[in-house]
């Protein structure tokens, strides 16, 4: 993690968390909840795939 630049960003959400993620894991984060479940139910995304991608968002934005 670049904290020099984490400490001179405005906000830490968006392009600057998504560096640090997979298309596919952008992709899913990108989705509100109710197109997430249509995603899931006609298989594009697993329960897990989601799970990992908002995680991964999470721990990413918890070490900066």
């Amino acid at each position: 993690m670049d904290l020099d630049k984490a400490g001179q960003q405005r906000t830490l959400s968006g392009p600057f968390v998504e560096q640090y993620l997979t298309e596919e894991e952008k992709d899913i984060i990108r989705h509100d909840s109710i197109q997430i479940v249509g995603k899931i139910k006609t298989r594009d995304y697993t329960a897990v795939d989601v799970t990992r991608a908002y995680c991964k968002t999470a721990a990413v934005a918890q070490q900066i």
